[in-house]
């Protein structure tokens, strides 16, 4: 199970959740995610991570790279760095 530093849902996939996946550590995957590398994080565990989240459905995922670039943007969707 995955957890991104930062995660955005959509309202509507919120709305969907019974109570009892609410209790728990929700079962979807995030529409938007951020990962932050910090100084012990590869940038390619971080890349792979982003993938799998493109993998499970997210729309849009952000990497924030103070390490070696302070800013990379992926579209998820279309695989473009920005």
């Amino acid at each position: 199970m995955r957890s991104p530093d930062i995660a955005w849902v959509r309202n509507e996939r919120l709305e969907a959740l019974s109570e009892q996946q609410w209790e728990k550590f929700l079962p979807l995957c995030p529409d938007f995610v951020l990962e932050l590398r910090s100084p012990s994080d590869t940038l390619r565990r971080l890349q792979r991570k982003l993938e799998e989240y493109c993998q499970n459905g997210a729309q849009l995922g952000w990497l924030l790279d103070p390490v070696a670039n302070p800013f990379t943007f992926i579209d998820l969707t279309q695989h473009h760095r920005f």
